[in-house]
């Protein structure tokens, strides 16, 4: 029997915004469900007049692949949040800065090397 490894977890932070965490190796599945996670959450959301703000951890990522990458490209593109901020090693930030820019999301998505630098932004507009 295989041991079955959650890859992705995603939930309604109390703060009022999507938060996702990613797991070790992605491929393009995983980042399907996930992307197919915020975008039930950020409908959610949007129904309650409220902001779409998401909030991705991929500090425990182990590796990605082409197809993670091009999944990852799309939900930037269809899942309509009003801000994505992404908080990771320096290679991760790098990807994620790179494929916000291939969506054409670079002034909505960005990426930090901390949780607190990717929530300053996301909150930015709190203050």
């Amino acid at each position: 029997m295989e041991k079955t490894t959650i890859k992705v977890s995603t939930f309604l932070n109390p703060s009022g915004f999507v938060e996702q965490h990613y797991l070790g190796d992605q491929d393009g599945d995983s980042v399907s469900e996930g992307v197919k996670e915020v975008d039930d959450l950020v409908d959610r959301l949007r129904s309650e007049g409220k902001p779409a703000l998401v909030l991705v951890d991929l500090t425990e990522v182990t590796s990605t692949n082409f197809d993670s990458h091009t999944v990852a490209v799309r939900g930037m593109k269809e899942v309509p949040c009003d801000l994505l901020a992404v908080y990771g090693p320096l290679s991760l930030q790098v990807l994620i800065n790179t494929l916000s820019m291939v969506a054409g999301k670079g002034d909505i998505v960005h990426a930090f090397g901390t949780r607190i630098e990717a929530l300053r932004w996301l909150r930015r507009n709190d203050e």
